[in-house]
């Protein structure tokens, strides 16, 4: 029995569903099957029971679930006590925007739970987050993607869902679109879109929603690599552009204006790390996840 199995065991018996357990995980939906049939062989017993509706424990799911609670956080607790002994510093890494409130909350609750020497936060590109953190540039990162699928960015990265943020179509202000209430994805098909670059195809397509749900491909010939890149661009050209509500909120801008998207489903905010990381690491994870729950 590995640890992460019963990590992925309690995600699953918590929500009671294999979607919003494994992007809550950030994993597939299909490593989580395997990790829960994998684990259900190694004790020989069958934990949940599926149907096409639901999800449910069975009866030695329910008693391995204190079980499962229980050693969780003794090597949790371990990870601490090991991570006391260092005097190293963390190095975080985060986008200029994105996520920025709930990353703000995690160094606070870092800070003062644990009164550690001190944190080096680095502004990376969207691009720059995944190979920072696999070849140690950073210790954990914030990375906004998408809430119910796992792009190969992150392939080796071990990630926490934090919040929900939902897209939204920024506008400059002066736009056919502007002071409307809410988009749909389609509304923005004869603009010009400045288009998310730099990531995987599959994700690139996924923020630009390449095609759109009518088969058009978005149109447009300017890009950006940043979320302070994408505002800037939209601002000059009056072209629009797709970012997270909590990007939004965090951008204090005259110039352009968001509006909610309401048939794309959303982003989330997550925290991300690698396995081989900083013994910190562990401590700023459950920093994050604390300050995240506190936000709602």
């Amino acid at each position: 029995m590995r640890f992460r199995q019963l990590e992925y065991f309690v995600a699953l018996a918590e929500e009671l569903s294999f979607t919003r357990a494994a992007a809550g995980l950030g994993v597939s939906q299909p490593v989580l099957s395997r990790q829960i049939r994998s684990l259900e062989s190694e004790l020989r017993t069958q934990l949940f029971v599926r149907t096409s509706r639901n999800v449910t424990l069975t009866r030695s799911g329910e008693r391995l679930l204190p079980e499962a609670y229980h050693i969780l956080h003794r090597v949790e607790t371990a990870r601490e006590i090991v991570a006391g002994d260092q005097e190293t510093r963390l190095r975080i890494g985060t986008y200029s925007t994105a996520g920025l409130m709930v990353m703000r909350s995690s160094l606070a609750e870092y800070k003062a739970s644990y009164q550690q020497p001190g944190v080096e936060v680095s502004v990376l590109r969207w691009d720059e987050m995944g190979p920072a953190i696999r070849d140690g540039r950073v210790d954990a990162g914030f990375i906004t993607t998408a809430a119910e699928h796992r792009f190969s960015d992150y392939d080796g990265l071990s990630m926490t869902r934090l919040m929900i943020d939902p897209r939204m179509a920024v506008l400059r202000r002066d736009h056919d679109l502007a002071g409307t209430g809410e988009l749909s994805i389609n509304d923005l098909t004869p603009y010009n879109l400045v288009r998310t670059t730099g990531l995987s195809r599959a994700q690139c397509d996924w923020w630009n929603v390449s095609p759109r749900p009518d088969g058009a491909l978005p149109r447009g010939p300017r890009t950006a690599t940043t979320v302070s890149e994408l505002f800037d661009v939209v601002s000059l050209t009056g072209d629009v552009a797709i970012t997270t509500q909590s990007s939004a909120e965090l951008r204090d801008r005259v110039d352009i204006e968001f509006i909610p998207l309401v048939d794309l489903d959303p982003a989330a905010v997550y925290v991300a790390w690698s396995e081989a990381a900083n013994p910190l690491t562990w401590r700023f994870v459950g920093a994050a996840k604390r300050a995240a729950k506190a936000l709602g």
